[in-house]
């Protein structure tokens, strides 16, 4: 094949690529269409969209941190992760959109609001109250929430998301209703309900040392991630498990504080690559 037949081939390639999507994906004829792994993606200024049976689906977001995303009617579904490990200025949902709905805060939710999708990362407020129509909170619902100092959860939640206060680096404190039959808070802290699975601990707080209270049995991963202040972590026997410690700089193999020396060197191996029982 010569060049120019391979190129002419290139072209037709693109250009049925482009009809497919324009026949997939209703009002969005201008954006540029692409077919990879037998998937098609659309490309537009703000969003990276995959089309499937002719509805669109967010993958990741393509918009500068710091300013408001607009989602479009046509976008009936967004992947849980499309937003990962990103700061923005809040959300702005087409009316006629039937799937999503977005507040005077720009948070995104589900249209009957009972999901809560998206904290607007950038608000400058300082608190935060979950809706009462809220029962679901998504994964990194809150993740990089800037200024976000301390979060209400009442009783009607029954599922919070992996990650959903990921580095968010101001907050001191989670308060959950004592009416909650699935999560509790204990000094601020997020568990679940019987207490033997710490979720969350508050990256923003001040303290130095934290003791794990005793019955925990698991740490999921990143409940300590981005604590900057702390130095300590007191590990009781009950623990059989602590996920992965991300980012507290100030904190060392000599700050797990437990009798189990080898539990803890297993600890820091898997955190940090280093084998303290060879030494």
């Amino acid at each position: 094949m010569n060049k120019k037949t391979a190129a002419l081939v290139i072209l037709l390639c693109v250009a049925a690529a482009v009809a497919y999507g324009a026949l997939y994906y209703n009002g969005y004829l201008d954006m540029d269409v692409y077919e990879y792994d037998s998937s098609l993606y659309c490309f537009e200024d703000e969003w990276v969209y995959s089309v499937y049976d002719g509805k669109a689906e967010i993958d990741s977001c393509l918009r500068v941190a710091g300013t408001v995303l607009d989602i479009p009617e046509g976008c009936i579904d967004i992947s849980e992760w499309a937003f990962q490990d990103s700061s923005f200025a809040g959300f702005s949902v087409d009316e006629d959109n039937t799937a999503y709905m977005s507040d005077e805060a720009g948070n995104l939710y589900s249209k009957d609001k009972t999901r809560l999708i998206r904290y607007a990362s950038l608000n400058e407020s300082r608190e935060f109250t979950v809706p009462d129509s809220v029962t679901y909170i998504a994964d990194e619902a809150f993740s990089n929430a800037e200024y976000l100092e301390k979060i209400y959860i009442h009783g009607n939640v029954t599922h919070i998301g992996e990650d959903a206060f990921y580095k968010t680096r101001a907050l001191t404190d989670i308060v959950v209703s004592e009416n909650n039959a699935e999560y509790k808070s204990i000094d601020g802290v997020l568990f679940n309900k019987s207490g033997d699975l710490l979720i969350c601990y508050t990256n923003g707080s001040a303290e130095k040392s934290y003791t794990i209270p005793d019955g925990v049995a698991e740490v999921t991963d990143w409940a300590f991630a981005y604590c900057e202040h702390i130095e300590e972590i007191v590990i009781p026997d009950s623990v059989e498990r602590i996920g992965s410690i991300l980012s507290c700089k100030n904190l060392n193999y000599s700050g797990l504080n437990s009798d189990r020396e080898e539990f803890v060197a297993d600890i820091f191996l898997q955190n940090c690559g280093v084998d303290y029982t060879e030494e």
